[in-house]
């Protein structure tokens, strides 16, 4: 990791005349990269250091090019590059400062007081129907103003990132189940490792990789929106995407306590699709064929069953649940459904 002299060089570097007014604050909740807040007398910023390997996991190898790949992306969304009419003042990733490709560092806009969508809704609060609708507007374009674009495909190539995705994810669906008890695990994590190697294969579109509850951070029960951590980012299936987000959807209904913030998060994901498919227009019935919505389906499944009964339960909306519980039961019996009739299930549609 970076010492505390390493970090007060690269601001220096980057904020002339500034001065750290105090210590480096590492932030909680990510798993891929060491982050810290850093506070001069008159700025405030993010540091972002991708080691290689995950930096809560550390026997666990991964390619730092992924943070080539963010910096990227935040340069192409942001004000002047060539993909800022995605965003608007409302929704956009961070703003990128400063890049330094050799030690994987970036450094961002602090974006604070935006917080995690789920801990938001943790805390009680809720979030409004605009926000699923800013949202699916976001992601919409996203997907659909990059179809079909060699160019993007060769700059946003994040193999090495989907092949360990197909190694934590997909691989492991066969031998969590069987131990969970499943009588057919070994034909349902053969489906899990068929769609994470097809995931390998060249996509259509830029995809986000990794939008999920903590990748969205929100202010004003969601009338302000920033989207973070672009380094799962690939030129990919926009299904991916989309069944990643309603898998942790269904699950944040599942968990929240009270039956307002059901409804509410209920409201926001039918605004989500309603102006996904909006933005997407002609190319949504071109990307979402009958092949595409199944393959949503079984990832939706092994998101499911990776964050309930496998590696990725910790420090997330079931930790601390016994497998036995209703909660997880309850999770499971729908994780498997899907895998197991993924044409008899919509991903769109998860309530």
């Amino acid at each position: 990791m970076l010492s505390r002299s390493e970090i007060q060089t690269i601001f220096d570097r980057v904020f002339t005349g500034e001065e750290l007014v105090k210590d480096p604050e590492p932030l909680p909740g990510g798993h891929l990269n060491a982050v810290w807040r850093l506070t001069g007398s008159s700025v405030t910023c993010i540091l972002k250091y991708a080691p290689p390997h995950i930096a809560s996991a550390p026997e666990v190898p991964l390619d730092p090019h992924r943070i080539h790949i963010e910096a990227r992306l935040l340069t192409m969304l942001d004000e002047g590059g060539s993909l800022q009419p995605v965003g608007s003042g409302e929704i956009r990733p961070p703003r990128p400062i400063y890049f330094d490709a050799e030690r994987n560092l970036l450094l961002m806009e602090d974006i604070a007081p935006h917080r995690p969508l789920d801990r938001v809704l943790s805390d009680g609060a809720l979030i409004s129907a605009s926000a699923g609708q800013r949202l699916g507007a976001f992601v919409g374009r996203l997907h659909g103003e990059t179809t079909g674009d060699q160019q993007l495909q060769e700059k946003i190539d994040n193999r090495p990132i989907q092949e360990t995705r197909l190694e934590v994810q997909y691989n492991a669906i066969g031998a969590l189940l069987a131990e969970y008890g499943t009588t057919d695990a070994e034909v349902l994590g053969e489906k899990a490792v068929e769609l994470g190697e097809k995931y390998l294969t060249p996509g259509r579109c830029v995809i986000m990789g990794d939008l999920w509850p903590r990748s969205i951070m929100v202010k004003d029960a969601g009338e302000s929106i920033r989207l973070i951590d672009w380094e799962l980012a690939h030129y990919g299936r926009p299904t991916q995407d989309i069944a990643h987000l309603a898998a942790h959807w269904w699950m944040m209904v599942q968990r929240v306590s009270s039956e307002e913030a059901k409804e509410t998060l209920r409201a926001a994901w039918e605004r989500f699709i309603e102006s996904y498919r909006q933005a997407m227009g002609d190319r949504f019935a071109i990307l979402w064929d009958d092949t595409e919505q199944q393959d949503a389906v079984i990832h939706f499944g092994c998101e499911v069953l990776v964050r309930t009964i496998g590696r990725f339960r910790e420090g997330y909306l079931y930790e601390g649940l016994e497998n036995g519980s209703d909660p997880i039961q309850q999770a499971v019996e729908m994780a498997v459904h899907y895998l197991r009739k993924p044409s008899e299930a919509d991903a769109l549609s998860p309530f």
